[in-house]
């Protein structure tokens, strides 16, 4: 009888520890790699071919209004702007490691721009030449400047202005094939026939802050901080200064700038959820064993998108004249920050390293 007790025991014990090594077995058989390489091939790649392909087709509209200045090459110049922007938002979640070291973003979107560097040029130089457009610093040139130069007037003046001015045509052009060339560098950063910075990620086995999970939740971080502080904050008087400043808004000319952020928003989610492979949600699932803290992202992402569906004009307008539906959506952002640099940050271990806002 005392022999089947301890029987009975041993089997016990012996079905206790398997199931805690089974427990632990399926917390440790997460694969990050495996994380990282749905990133790379379903949201990453696809998104850069995405903008480089955008990038293109505003360059040849604007080779095709350049040959022919029509409203409706320009117009068209101009709905080309607005899709490879939206593209470009897509890819600035990926703003890491060795793409952050070479500074693209910075070459490819600041903002806002100084108009007066853009006409100054115009003004004292007898032509434009590609000599002189590569020498102009890149607020000159880049997203922000094709923006201005685009949409800086109703279509029928900018386009009568256009015709009028053979330099601003040719500026117009050189400024487009700048942004073109940009998207390729960027897209040969990543691809397998060019650095294949893509392969290396994947393959990056640290898990310190240079690990690729801490860069790629970095990545979504930066994002949603740059949302909150550059594209709402600093323009809607809601940072540091209650003073507000229409021109600090991210598309201040064309009326994109809500559009640019709801599709920055977007990245963050395809990047998180990532609905056709392992998103971040798989990596809190494994550790938490609950949907709770997904759940909660998914609720404050849907809360974002509702305050900027809310607003019934553009941004610029929205800060004179729904001033706390801007201040409602800077909560929101703000919200979803607190998410990622708080609960999530603990859950991941994750080391918020800096963002683009840092030092301003």
């Amino acid at each position: 009888m005392k022999t089947s007790k301890y029987l009975v025991l041993i089997i016990f014990l012996c079905v206790g520890i398997a199931c805690n090594t089974d427990d632990d077995s399926n917390t440790d058989s997460f694969s990050v790699q495996n994380l990282i390489s749905s990133q790379v091939e379903l949201q990453i790649l696809p998104s850069i071919d995405n903008f480089v392909n955008s990038a293109v087709q505003l360059n040849t509209a604007v080779e095709l209004y350049q040959s022919e200045t029509t409203e409706t090459n320009l117009l068209n110049a101009q709905t080309k702007w607005k899709t490879a922007a939206i593209a470009y938002e897509k890819v600035y979640t990926f703003n890491i490691g060795e793409v952050r070291d070479n500074f693209l973003h910075l070459l490819i979107y600041p903002w806002p721009i100084t108009t007066n560097a853009i006409e100054n040029t115009l003004t004292n130089n007898s032509e434009i030449t590609q000599e002189l457009i590569d020498n102009l610093s890149p607020r000159a040139k880049s997203f922000a400047a094709l923006e201005y130069l685009l949409f800086k007037s109703d279509l029928t003046t900018n386009n009568v202005e256009f015709v009028n001015s053979e330099k601003r045509l040719i500026y117009l052009q050189f400024s487009s094939q700048y942004l073109k060339s940009l998207s390729e560098r960027l897209q040969n950063i990543w691809i397998p026939n060019g650095a294949n910075y893509g392969a290396r990620l994947i393959a990056n086995n640290d898990t310190g802050i240079d690990g690729s999970f801490n860069l790629l939740f970095n990545g979504i971080y930066n994002i949603i901080d740059t949302g909150k502080v550059t594209k709402i904050g600093k323009p809607g008087g809601l940072e540091n200064s209650a003073v507000t400043n229409t021109e600090l808004t991210q598309a201040y000319y064309s009326n994109t700038s809500l559009k640019l952020l709801k599709s920055s928003i977007e990245s963050v989610e395809n990047t998180y959820f990532n609905p056709n492979g392992l998103g971040v949600d798989d990596y809190v699932f494994s550790i938490t064993k609950t949907e709770e803290l997904n759940t909660i992202v998914q609720e404050k992402i849907e809360a974002i998108y509702s305050a900027i569906d809310t607003m019934s004009t553009n941004l610029v307008d929205a800060i004179n004249t729904e001033p706390q539906l801007v201040s409602t959506l800077h909560s929101r952002l703000n919200d979803l920050k607190i998410v990622f640099g708080v609960d999530l940050r603990s859950t991941l271990s994750i080391v918020i390293t800096s963002t683009d806002n840092d030092g301003d």
